[in-house]
């Protein structure tokens, strides 16, 4: 399973390119091993290895989140359950050391704030040629060590959910720049016991978010108004899907002020576009509102259409002909 350069840095290119775009920065240096303080219980391993690190502010608590991310890029048949289990149970080891490791807080973590280390394993599939069931290999993984620290957290994207996410962010940032603007943010409601903290249009996509299959984006359209646009992941295989979307988007009020609405299927069924226009119509007819017409000027709002999905490729000559200049 071994990797030439090129090919373990394509992952890192990728990730580099798509996770600014969910508002995420980087840390500290890439490709750094650091000493283990927890040896024994961590079979005796001399050092753990951070690939890259980033960070985002937390909306609702403003602790400072920290992602320590393994990035791997692997053909079609190297991805097994064997690689992925491995990959994961050293990043739980690396997890639980760099909530102790005074050398990797110093390398990484900023002072005066409350933070939270997580870890990501990011399998980046360079031939695209994989297509087995990941979840399946996810499953499958048993990780035999203690529980993780507290609010602690190890996130695995297979492939699919890679290429799901570079999709999402090539659309979004040309999305973006169509409208005309650079003020955009990831939404998060405000709840009963919890308030979002974050300055406006600084939030940025949580871990969580990027796990889920909805995701609210707002964007400055005039000094009043807002657009949205809204990344959907599942199939839209029934219209009963689409009622609770068109619902979450009304009870959280991302309709106020808003003068569009975009709904990007991401990973669409063939009839989803007709589902969703079919759920429209049957939320007007079951909601008991006397103003049919305004409900249904707002519903006019809402569009929806596939995502393209892209496929990043990267060559080897090219990489190493970059790292020669």
């Amino acid at each position: 399973m071994a990797e030439t350069q090129a090919i373990s840095e394509m992952a890192e290119i990728l990730s580099d390119s798509l996770f600014p775009v969910f508002k995420w920065a980087r840390t500290g240096p890439v490709n750094q091993n650091w000493a283990c303080v927890l040896g024994e219980k961590h079979f005796n391993k001399k050092t753990h290895p951070s690939d890259v690190v980033f960070y985002y502010d937390d909306p609702y608590s403003k602790a400072r989140v920290y992602i320590n991310v393994d990035l791997k890029s692997y053909a079609k048949g190297s991805i097994d359950t064997r690689a992925v289990q491995g990959a994961i149970r050293s990043l739980h080891v690396a997890t639980e050391c760099a909530n102790s490791s005074a050398e990797w807080q110093d390398m990484y973590l900023h002072s005066g704030f409350h933070t939270r280390v997580h870890s990501m394993l990011f399998i980046y599939n360079h031939d695209d040629e994989y297509d087995a069931d990941f979840d399946l290999i996810h499953r499958k993984c048993v990780v035999e060590i203690d529980a993780l620290p507290e609010k602690s957290k190890v996130c695995v994207f297979g492939p699919r959910q890679v290429s799901e996410l570079a999709t999402i962010a090539n659309d979004l940032e040309l999305f973006i720049s169509r409208k005309g603007t650079h003020k955009y943010e990831f939404f998060y409601p405000e709840l009963s016991s919890k308030a979002n903290l974050t300055q406006e249009w600084k939030a940025a996509a949580t871990i969580e978010l990027l796990t889920s299959n909805v995701f609210v984006v707002r964007y400055e359209q005039s000094d009043s108004n807002h657009g949205a646009v809204i990344y959907y992941r599942s199939k839209g295989e029934t219209r009963e899907e689409f009622m609770y979307l068109i619902d979450y988007l009304f009870h959280y009020q991302v309709v106020r002020n808003s003068l569009s609405i975009d709904i990007r299927l991401v990973a669409p069924a063939i009839n989803a576009v007709s589902n969703f226009d079919k759920a429209k119509e049957q939320f007007i007819l079951a909601c008991e509102d006397d103003d049919a017409e305004g409900l249904s000027s707002i519903l006019d709002k809402m569009k929806a259409r596939g995502v393209t999905s892209i496929v990043k490729q990267y060559s080897e000559s090219e990489i190493g002909m970059r790292n020669v200049s």
